[in-house]
């Protein structure tokens, strides 16, 4: 069977990555080692060294071998696994109070039957005394305040009754609009900057063809 390679250009050298048996094979002219995107993956690194005196044109080409993994590498690796589980328990919970905060900020009845409809009407009754939710240091707001942001995204009510709700939406829109002029300026100095390689590219290849023509006219 033949063999298919990725090959990848790296700082001035060449990765080859076969995908039948994930060997790497470096053909670069300095020794190095290649730090995985992941902090949990391995790094490659060359398996033999370079004579240094030998011609700055020529190449090598040698299999490289995975590195071990330090406790620093462990480490990183349980952080992100760690973060990763709490952001999904912390979307789950979103997901669970959502329909409560939307029954709160609806429901009239004094004695609602709902344990949660008095706990979140209680929670809502907070943040309008609160005098620690200017400065941010109020948990229990902030708390309220995340679960109302997580609302927000997927809120299409033009008269939301849900706190915050109005004003999450309209600094969501504005960050979203800022995001799109940035990605437009930077697609406008793409474009200049390419109608420049290719204004000077008419240039040079005017000029080779007058220095060829030249000594043939005369």
């Amino acid at each position: 069977m033949s063999e298919f390679w990725l090959t990848l250009i790296l700082f001035g050298g060449r990765i080859r990555i076969p995908l039948e048996n994930q060997q790497v094979i470096c053909t670069r002219r300095t020794r190095s080692t290649i730090e995985s995107a992941h902090p949990a993956k391995k790094p490659w690194s060359s398996t033999e060294t370079e004579d240094l005196k030998q011609d700055k044109d020529q190449s090598h080409e040698h299999k490289l071998e995975k590195a071990a993994m330090g406790p620093d590498d462990l480490i990183k690796g349980q952080d992100a696994a760690t973060a990763q589980k709490a952001a999904e328990m912390r979307q789950q919970s979103a997901q669970r109070s959502i329909p409560s905060l939307l029954h709160a900020v609806q429901c009239r009845a004094s004695n609602c039957s709902l344990p949660s409809c008095q706990k979140m009407k209680r929670a809502l009754q907070h943040t309008t005394v609160c005098k620690d939710n200017t400065s941010g240091g109020c948990r229990r707001c902030n708390k309220l305040i995340a679960l109302c942001r997580d609302h927000a995204l997927h809120c299409q009510e033009n008269k939301c009754p849900v706190p915050f709700c109005a004003s999450i939406k309209q600094t969501m829109q504005q960050h979203l609009l800022q995001q799109k002029l940035q990605e437009l300026q930077k697609l406008q100095v793409l474009v200049a900057r390419q109608r420049l390689q290719q204004r000077v590219y008419r240039i040079q290849r005017m000029a080779r063809m007058r220095a060829v023509s030249g000594p043939a006219a005369g």
